[in-house]
């Protein structure tokens, strides 16, 4: 069973993002850096929403790839766990990206 929340992705100094999203009354977020020498230009999506296979899942460190620009973002995080939306300014690029981050609440 797949499960969706909805949330917030925002970046503001290039080397990492926070994304935030509001399960149950309390949020859940994952603090996100990007590998080293990626940078990416400031970005942030106020529409962004995270499908995931159950609570337990978000937590401890875990891995990340995807994708960020023009218009949009699409990240997959270790553990069944995915997280997209529309950027709120466009980017001038589309630039793939990895990484590793960690889940708190």
């Amino acid at each position: 069973m797949t499960l969706t929340a909805s949330g917030s992705v925002q970046n503001t100094d290039g080397t990492g993002f926070t994304a935030s999203f509001y399960i149950d009354g309390k949020v859940h977020s994952y603090v996100g850096t990007f590998a080293q020498g990626e940078t990416v230009p400031a970005f942030s999506s106020i529409d962004a929403k995270m499908d995931y296979s159950g609570i337990t899942i978000l937590h401890g460190d875990k891995s990340f790839t995807g994708y960020i620009g023009p218009d949009t973002l699409s990240l997959s995080i270790a553990g069944s766990t995915a997280v997209s939306g529309s950027l709120s300014d466009s980017i001038s690029v589309s630039i793939q990206v990895n990484g590793t981050g960690e889940w708190s609440k």
